[in-house]
């Protein structure tokens, strides 16, 4: 296997992880609903009105969503 080969495999993986991501995102923003993912906080129900819990559950997704789908990116355009 070439050196483009092994680099478009690793890339596709990154990427799809990264996008995987989007499950723990969408339910927070209704968008969708996934069996077996919580639609709440078990940490912070107590503590945490439920819009600080979303804007938390978004942002603490989103952040490696994009981390994975640039570092893809980056690997397929040749940035150390």
């Amino acid at each position: 296997m070439d050196a483009l080969m092994v680099k478009v495999l690793v890339a596709g993986v990154l990427g799809a992880h990264g996008v995987g991501h989007v499950m723990g995102w969408m339910p927070p923003l209704g968008l969708a609903r996934f069996e077996g993912v919580a639609n709440g906080s078990w940490l912070l129900s107590g503590v945490a009105g439920e819009g600080v819990t979303r804007v938390l559950a978004v942002g603490l997704f989103v952040l490696p969503t994009a981390g994975f789908v640039a570092a893809a990116a980056g690997l397929l355009l040749g940035q150390p």
